[in-house]
């Protein structure tokens, strides 16, 4: 994103998705959505149903790492399909997976 774009959008105030009566800017919104107990609290993991405030590292790195959901594994060999897909060396080396 460029410059402006982001100097843009840092002046602009954006009301929390979650009714917390917070505003933030841009540049902020990952912090405030890291601590705020209305978005904590809604989110979880569409695999495993893990509530995000107990993936410190954050829901994708989650989901490519941690998560056990069987809904993630190939039924065959048991990777994780996400992990597979996202990393492209190991999308090579399971061609035709």
């Amino acid at each position: 994103m460029s410059r402006q774009v982001r100097n843009v959008l840092n002046m602009c105030e954006f009301n929390c998705p979650y009714n917390c009566g917070q505003t933030f800017n841009y540049e902020s919104r990952k912090r405030h959505f890291s601590s705020c107990t209305e978005c904590s609290e809604h989110q979880k993991c569409p695999f495993c149903q893990l509530n995000v405030v107990r993936m410190p590292k954050g829901l994708l790195w989650h989901v490519h790492n941690d998560c056990e959901s069987e809904a993630l594994m190939c039924p065959d060999c048991g990777l994780n399909v996400f992990q597979m897909y996202s990393d492209l060396e190991l999308l090579q080396q399971n061609e035709g997976h």
